[in-house]
């Protein structure tokens, strides 16, 4: 699942900061983020967040991990086919 950072940021207009990671979930959700986006910030680390660029960059570093691993897992499953 790749989600951008500005669509997590939709979520989270007028959130104080700086803020923890659990104060943006309950933000997040009472602005009636859907699941995939309170998932996306269920994954980022827990921290404190000095702005919501700095929420912007966990949740690119997590899109980044996520694309790396399908690419990883494609290879492996073209491995299999193959015979490698």
């Amino acid at each position: 699942m790749v989600v951008s950072p500005t669509r997590v940021q939709d979520f989270l207009i007028d959130a104080d900061y700086p803020a923890e990671k659990e104060d943006l979930i309950n933000y997040a959700e009472e602005n009636a983020a859907d699941e995939e986006i309170l998932d996306v910030l269920q994954r980022i680390p827990d921290d404190t967040y000095e702005t919501p660029a700095d929420v912007g960059e966990a949740v690119a570093d997590l899109d980044d991990a996520d694309i790396d691993t399908d690419i990883l897992i494609d290879n492996e499953e073209d491995e299999e086919e193959i015979g490698y």
